[in-house]
């Protein structure tokens, strides 16, 4: 009951203030709704669903010989030789009779039908290789470069017919990653990549001669197999790749909304942010807190009554703006993205929380909680930009806007797939390779809300304001101090 009482006194308390400063409130709740109102009301008069039908693809040879290096395989992909002008190496290890005997004969597939050809250069190990390889990427420039990769030989068997190799290719900075440890994509694509191409531009399977090469070695290997056994070999049967086909998928004005939205949520979030950890932190730099804890004031609640009130505003924003996405949420349930947006805005109160504990002035709150909230907006572009794998985006989940920002891409996918997630697709994941999903994300929110706000109580005991008393950092671990949720100053 006395907690009860504090409580409802102290938030009495933030409510008259808030009441005195009309302008402020007006502003941390106007602002916000300003911005979100008018977009989300463009996206519901506009809301659109188009359907893409199937995509298929002709297929193309790959015969692993010069045919390849002037071949074009659609006319929106230059020939290899049109993009390295000049001959290139093709380095390999280890040195010995077998395998020279092996590229030599591969060399000889690329002569003869123009000038820029495919050279070997053979080295003893493969770290002498890789030295040679990292020099040349590092000192050549966008065409003068001398090799085009690499061949490491693990095993090469002439009598028991076995050949086992990896191909070690370039990569640039400007250069895609091929993704080479998992067999389906972290950030699954809404439609095909390179739509009208036989094969994908990026990453560089024709131009980066890996396909061809690849041919060739195979086939150089089965042909001497088949001369030794006095059978047909296979160099002239025609190899032909084709693109799997794409099935067809669905474009959503709302999935491309829901992909935003973390982004301007994290910006019009700012102000109130601000203003409330420049409010905490104002009452402790004039001692308010101190006076009040003498009398016997809870910390606890001292916290959780600036955290009613903040919510009450921030809530607000959050719950209008799920409100007014409901008319064009087909497929996904509207409880969920409710929720979602609510355990966010209970984030980002929390964070405002911490800041007043790590800052003990109104002006020192201000620039602390700008800059850390610029740190944590800059992480959630750098996770848009570069998606990392299961174990990177729970750890990046620890940052609030990051967790919301991969709880609101598992609704994305699943709008785009137009079944959308519901409660019996919480735990679901969208991507076969990725475990995250919307349960996991929902659970990351409210892990960073009891993180931040246990962080803010620990820092509010070993790290008062002013001559406040102050506890020693392993204060828990003492038998008097044996409960941490209901400290007193």
């Amino acid at each position: 009951m006395v907690i009860c009482s504090q409580l409802g006194l102290l938030i009495g308390k933030n409510l008259l203030i808030q009441w005195r400063s009309k302008l402020w409130t007006l502003f941390e709740v106007i602002f916000p709704l300003l911005i979100l109102v008018p977009v989300i009301l463009l996206v519901n008069n506009n809301a659109t669903e188009e359907k893409h039908p199937e995509t298929t693809y002709t297929s193309f040879d790959v015969s692993g010989n010069s045919y390849d290096l002037d071949r074009t395989i659609s006319q929106f992909t230059k020939p290899i030789n049109a993009e390295w002008f000049s001959s290139k190496y093709l380095a390999y290890c280890p040195r010995n009779d077998t395998t020279n005997e092996l590229m030599r004969e591969l060399e000889s597939r690329y002569e003869g039908r123009s000038e820029v050809k495919i050279l070997v250069r053979p080295f003893n190990t493969e770290v002498e290789m890789e030295t040679a390889l990292t020099a040349d990427l590092a000192t050549s420039g966008a065409t003068n470069w001398t090799y085009i990769g690499g061949v490491v030989f693990e095993t090469v068997n002439n009598d028991k017919k076995q050949l086992a190799y990896k191909i070690r290719l370039p990569k640039r900075r400007q250069d895609p990653d091929w993704h080479t440890d998992g067999q389906w994509p972290v950030d699954p694509a809404n439609g095909p990549r390179s739509e009208r191409l036989a094969l994908p531009r990026e990453p560089k399977y024709w131009n980066s001669a890996f396909l061809t090469v690849q041919r060739a070695l195979d086939t150089v290997f089965i042909e001497r197999a088949a001369r030794s056994l006095n059978r047909r070999g296979i160099d002239d049967i025609t190899v032909g790749l084709q693109r799997l086909p794409y099935p067809s998928y669905v474009t959503s004005t709302l999935a491309g909304f829901l992909s935003v939205l973390p982004t301007l949520l994290a910006v019009v979030f700012w102000l109130p942010v601000v203003h409330t950890a420049r409010t905490v932190a104002a009452e402790k730099e004039a001692r308010l807190k101190e006076y009040m804890s003498v009398m016997g004031l809870r910390s606890m609640v001292y916290y959780l009554s600036h955290f009613v009130t903040a919510y009450a505003k921030v809530g607000l924003v959050a719950g209008v703006a799920g409100i007014l996405l409901i008319p064009v949420l087909v497929h996904t349930s509207a409880s969920l993205l409710l929720i979602s947006l609510l355990l966010y805005a209970v984030g980002a109160v929390m964070f405002a929380m911490l800041v007043s504990s790590i800052f003990h002035s109104g002006g020192g709150a201000i620039r602390g909680a700008v800059i850390l909230w610029l740190i944590s907006f800059v992480l959630l572009i750098i996770n848009q930009k570069n998606l990392p794998g299961f174990t990177g985006m729970v750890f990046y989940s620890f940052n609030i806007n990051s967790a919301f920002y991969f709880t609101l891409r598992v609704f994305t996918i699943y709008e785009n797939q137009s079944e959308g997630v519901g409660w019996f697709k919480l735990f679901n994941s969208p991507s076969p390779d990725n475990g995250y999903s919307l349960g996991l994300g929902l659970i990351m929110m409210i892990v960073d809300a009891l993180w931040m706000w246990l962080l803010t109580l620990y820092l509010d005991l070993v790290y008062p304001a002013d001559e406040a008393p102050s506890q020693p950092p392993w204060f828990f671990l003492l038998k008097e101090n044996h409960c941490l949720w209901w400290p007193t100053a």
